[in-house]
């Protein structure tokens, strides 16, 4: 990763942009403990709050790195129920890096909080079939 990924022209800014890159050595206690890592490269995407949101295991090439942390990102806000922020990073996801290994599961997500969005504005709406009125449930 240091050879290759780290010092990508791409991945530079993104992470100077997008994260707070913490680097431990897996046998570093409580913390790799605390976030169950075995072996190194182990990226763990988490909050402010320290709550993980993704996780992957493996050597990542520059064009897989970036669109693994916007994943993270992505699930991040998906978690936090925050649709529009969720769609906004797996948009750039599927639309800058569409054959990476990251795009199934982001197209999955981006479709979940699409529908999710759609749920919200429409209970916000008039005549959502769950609101109670005249004795209906």
């Amino acid at each position: 990763m240091d050879a290759v990924t780290y010092p990508d022209l791409k991945v530079i800014p993104f992470m100077k942009k997008y994260v707070v890159p913490v680097r431990l050595s897996f046998d570093a206690k409580p913390e790799s403990e605390d976030f169950e890592v075995k072996w190194t490269p182990t990226f763990v995407v988490v909050d402010a709050d320290g709550t993980e949101h993704h996780r992957a295991g493996k050597f990542l090439a520059p064009g897989e790195f970036i669109p693994m942390i916007l994943l993270g990102i992505g699930k991040t806000h998906f978690d936090r129920q925050a649709y529009e922020e969720a769609m906004a990073s797996l948009d750039r996801l599927l639309r800058d890096y569409p054959q990476s290994d990251s795009a199934p599961e982001a197209i999955y997500y981006r479709q979940v909080s699409e529908s999710n969005q759609t749920i919200r504005l429409v209970a916000m709406g008039k005549g959502w079939p769950f609101q109670k009125d005249a004795g209906r449930v």
